[in-house]
C-alpha cells in the first residue's frame, strides 16, 4: 500500500515524525500538486495545518528552508520560483497575507479519526534492460539518472516511472528482463546527487551570467540533471 497524505496537522503535534524518505517524499509533493498548495517555510513550522500527516501515522516535519526546498520542487515546472522564494518573503508583510505564496493553505482536518495503516509493503513488477538486472544481480542495486527530469518533465525515459516513485523500504520489487525474472527486497531508496563535469562545463557561463533568469534555471538544470534515484536491493531471506 502506497505511502499517501491523509490529513494536514500542526508541527506541533504530538504525533511520531517520520523520516523524509524518497517515497513520503513523493507522496506529499503529490498531494502539494492535486491540491494547489503554495504557501512559506515559515507556515509549515509555525502556522496551522501545515504539516502533512501520512497514512503511516507519522508527521513529517521539515525545517522551514528543507520545506522551502520541498515546495519549490513540486512548483518548479510551472514557475521560475527559487526556493529562497517561499523561504523568507521579500517584505515580512507578505508572510502576514499580502503574498499570492500564502494563499493555498489546506484546510482544519479532524486527525484524531486518522488511523494508521499497518502493512503499507507491496509488490512491484517492472521491467530493466539488460544492464540493469545484471547490476541488480552483481551489485544489488539499480540506478536511475536524470529519474525527476522523467517524471515531471513527461519524458518517460525509463519505463514503470510511476511505480518507481512509490518504491518503499520493504517492498518486494520483481526485475523483468525479456524471459528473465529476479525478485528482490528493497532495503533503502533515496536520489543522490551524481557528479555530471561535462554537464557543469555546458552550464557554467549561463549560471554566471548577468541574466538572474536564465542563471537560476541554467542552476536548476544541473542540478535536477545529476539526481539519481539509487534502489538498494537484497535477495529474500539474506
Amino acid at each position: 500500500m502506497k505511502l499517501r497524505v491523509v490529513a494536514w496537522c500542526d508541527y506541533d503535534e504530538e504525533l511520531p515524525c517520520g523520516d523524509n524518505g524518497w517515497a513520503a517524499h513523493n507522496a506529499i509533493i503529490d498531494n502539494i500538486q492535486a491540491n494547489g498548495y503554495d504557501f512559506f517555510g515559515m507556515a509549515h513550522v509555525d502556522g496551522s495545518n501545515c504539516t502533512p500527516l501520512l497514512n503511516d501515522g507519522k508527521k513529517y516535519c521539515f525545517s522551514q528552508q528543507g520545506w522551502s526546498d520541498l515546495m519549490t520542487e513540486a512548483h518548479r515546472f510551472y514557475d521560475a520560483k527559487d526556493y529562497a522564494d517561499y523561504y523568507i518573503p521579500d517584505r515580512i508583510d507578505e508572510y502576514f497575507g499580502g503574498s499570492k505564496l500564502n494563499k493555498h493553505r489546506p484546510q482544519y482536518t479532524n486527525i484524531s479519526k486518522v488511523v494508521a495503516e499497518k502493512d503499507l509493503n507491496e509488490t512491484f513488477e517492472i521491467s530493466v534492460s539488460q544492464k540493469q538486472f545484471d547490476r541488480a544481480a552483481k551489485k544489488g542495486d539499480l540506478r536511475y539518472d536524470d529519474f525527476y527530469r522523467a517524471v515531471n518533465e513527461g519524458k518517460p525515459y525509463y519505463p514503470d516511472c510511476d511505480k518507481l516513485r512509490y518504491v518503499y523500504k520493504g517492498d518486494t520489487l520483481v526485475l523483468v528482463c525479456n524471459d528473465q525474472r529476479a525478485t528482490y527486497l528493497v532495503t533503502d531508496a533515496e536520489r543522490k546527487h551524481v557528479n555530471n563535469t561535462k554537464k557543469r562545463q555546458e552550464l557554467e557561463p549561463i549560471m554566471h551570467g548577468e541574466d538572474r533568469v536564465a542563471a537560476k534555471r541554467a542552476s536548476w538544470e544541473y542540478r535536477l540533471s545529476t539526481l539519481t534515484l539509487v534502489i538498494k536491493l537484497a535477495k529474500p531471506g539474506e
